[in-house]
């Protein structure tokens, strides 16, 4: 009878114990379980941060591809407005160079012109110089000294190269005032004075 209830004894400790360990485990199991569950849960909460980060990464993305996008836009409008510019300067410059030769071509064009200018001007005055020069030598011998100090006068208003025609213009002029009634003797003076000065050496005593 000992036995039995010892062995009874046995069983319901061995039984307790079991019962223990059972809840144990129960208590350790469903630990584990709240930790699944929260793991779950954290896993979840990765899961939709994760989806929304990459939302977000999906929407920055999208903004800089637009930025980009729109930066290349502006780089290829830039080349575009450059390479315009530069056909047009380029074509500026041809016009400009153009225009300079234009100009030279005018500038000696104009020099020409000036130059043929002058040499019929010259001629001109040369062959007016040498007609008022025989007129008023004529004046002079016809006895109209007058007239031919006029004419002398007028003579020496042309611009011409020939020194010596123009001292003998003074000298004449000096002579057809001194045939006057009433000479002008510092217009005299200053005529011979001229003459000298113009080359009429041979003449400087009677002009004196």
């Amino acid at each position: 009878m000992k036995e039995h209830e010892k062995l009874v004894e046995a069983l319901k400790n061995e039984n307790e114990k079991m019962n223990k360990n059972q809840k144990e485990k129960t208590e350790q199991l469903n630990k584990l379980k709240h930790e699944v569950d929260d793991l779950k849960a954290e896993k979840e909460k990765l899961k939709a941060d994760t989806v929304h980060d990459y939302e977000n990464l999906e929407f920055v993305c999208k903004i800089k591809d637009l930025q980009i996008e729109q930066e290349r836009k502006y780089v290829e409008e830039f080349k575009t407005e450059n390479e315009k510019l530069k056909r047009a300067q380029t074509k500026k410059t041809e016009q400009l160079n153009k225009l300079k030769s234009e100009v030279d071509e005018l500038k000696m064009e104009k020099e020409k012109l000036k130059a043929e200018k002058a040499e019929i001007h010259n001629t001109e005055n040369k062959d007016e110089h040498e007609r008022l020069l025989m007129a008023g030598f004529f004046a002079q011998m016809s006895n109209k000294p007058k007239e031919a100090i006029d004419i002398f006068t007028e003579a020496l208003t042309l611009k011409t190269d020939n020194e010596e025609e123009t001292a003998l213009l003074h000298f004449l002029r000096a002579e057809a005032n001194a045939a006057t009634e009433t000479p002008r003797n510092m217009d005299i003076v200053l005529d011979c004075s001229k003459a000298i000065e113009k080359g009429l050496e041979g003449w400087k005593t009677f002009m004196l």
